[in-house]
Parts: C-alpha cells; structure tokens; sequence
C-alpha cells in the first residue's frame, strides 16, 4: 500500500511567545486535519511537549527536525507547510526542503493545489 502524502508544519517555535507559537502550530494541525484527513500532516511543536519533560539544546532540536525532514523526504510525497513569522528554524528547514526538492507551500490554496496535483 502506498503512504499517504505527508505535510510538515514549520513555523517559529522560541522567537515571540513559545505557548502561542506552538497553539498556533497545534491550530493548524486541527485544520489540516479536518480540512485535508488524507494528507498525514506532523507538528514538530508537539516536541514542546517533550522538551518540558526532557529539556534538550535548540541544537539537538533543530537536527532532530532536519533529520525527520530527510527522512520524510524518503518516504513519498510531501511538503513543508511554512507559516508566517520569524524563525531561524523554520528558515533552516525550508533551505533543507528546497534541497531535497520538498515543495514548500504557504497558504491553504497552495496546498491543495499541490494535493491535487498528486497523481491517484
């Protein structure tokens, strides 16, 4: 069987206010979620979640995302959805999807665009 098409939330996680970031981030889950059930949509701000419990470098972070990126990127057809505002990381993982040759899309016309440009 083959995997669905993924979608990487990516967007500022430590610049501004980290809670409403990652609220924001977790909206956008909820959305793509209801708006696009076929698309297997991940939110690397749940891993906020985890730094509470085991708090790790923004180093260690930031390559366990790329690392996830690359090996999405294996795994069929997928795209980097960056939402507004700044963020290095975010930056950082829209310079490894151009790299890969992941799409990038940045509003919710573009990704169903790019959803409905997969072939059947």
């Amino acid at each position: 069987m083959p995997s669905k098409p993924w979608c990487y939330i990516s967007g500022p996680y430590s610049k501004g206010d980290t809670g409403n970031n990652v609220n924001v981030a977790m909206n956008q889950w909820a959305w793509m979620k209801e708006s696009h059930p076929n698309i297997l949509t991940i939110c690397p701000h749940w891993s906020h979640f985890q730094h509470i419990l085991t708090p790790l470098d923004y180093e260690v972070w930031i390559e366990y995302d790329l690392d996830l990126i690359e090996t999405l990127s294996r795994s069929g057809p997928g795209c980097i959805l960056r939402m507004s505002g700044e963020s290095e990381g975010a930056d950082c993982e829209c310079a490894l999807a151009e790299k890969l040759g992941v799409p990038i899309v940045r509003t919710a016309k573009q990704l169903t665009a790019w959803y409905m440009s997969l072939p059947e």
